[in-house]
């Protein structure tokens, strides 16, 4: 029993003669590298997300640091008027 054999055309320039049973399972491996892929992505999309998130806490924390900074210096120059008069 001879094997089928499926024809590439390769830039219409040289034909390329591969066993179908070797194509075919390339072709599945190319479809689970295709689903990898996809997945890679998605987690990748998920990842980006939660740095924004992240980023996002740490900016609020940052901004709530700053106003506290900000009222006790203004505190403490209150307190020091006072102290000098």
């Amino acid at each position: 029993m001879q094997e089928e054999r499926v024809t590439l055309k390769r830039d219409g320039k040289r034909e390329i003669y591969v066993e179908k049973s070797e194509y075919q399972e390339a072709l599945v491996r190319m479809v689970e590298i295709e689903r990898l892929v996809h997945k890679a992505s998605d987690h990748l999309v998920r990842v980006l997300d939660d740095e924004g998130i992240v980023a996002a806490k740490v900016q609020a924390w940052h901004d709530l640091l700053n106003d506290v900074q900000e009222s006790l210096i203004a505190i403490d120059m209150r307190l020091f008027e006072r102290g000098d008069a």
